[in-house]
């Protein structure tokens, strides 16, 4: 994997995000919760047709971990998909969330529904929200 771009959040956080591939960019988040991206790889070949930005949450992998151990929650963590699509000019972006990144990504969605044109969840989890789990 090449060296991440580094973003600033709106609180200084700064925040990696790894590029893979070519082609569209796919903005994606990593589950965990706390996980790097670096497990996605080049998911499964989609780095074949699509750029991968893979972002490292904050406090995980390349990011930096922030003094305020609050900010780690999943509500801040849609804001920093924000302003990581801000930063790398995807207007409006195409998203992915994985496990744990899903209720972040879908947090994202319903915050700034004109920021996402696709959004793709990959075996999401309702845990944040209190849905009970299932066998799904």
């Amino acid at each position: 994997m090449n060296a991440p771009s580094i973003i600033g959040a709106r609180d200084g956080t700064r925040l990696a995000v790894h590029e893979v591939g070519t082609g569209p960019a796919l903005l994606c988040i990593p589950g965990g919760p706390g996980r790097a991206s670096a497990y996605l790889e080049n998911l499964g070949g989609l780095d074949a047709t699509h750029t991968l930005q893979l972002l490292d949450n904050r406090g995980s992998g390349d990011s930096e971990l922030p003094g305020d151990r609050g900010s780690l929650a999943f509500p801040r963590l849609a804001d920093d998909i924000e302003d990581v699509r801000l930063a790398l000019s995807l207007d409006p972006a195409d998203v992915l969330g994985h496990s744990a990144g899903c209720p972040v990504a879908l947090l994202h969605a319903a915050r700034y529904p004109d920021a996402v044109r696709k959004l793709v969840l990959v075996t999401p989890s309702g845990r944040p929200f209190g849905w009970a789990a299932d066998d799904l």
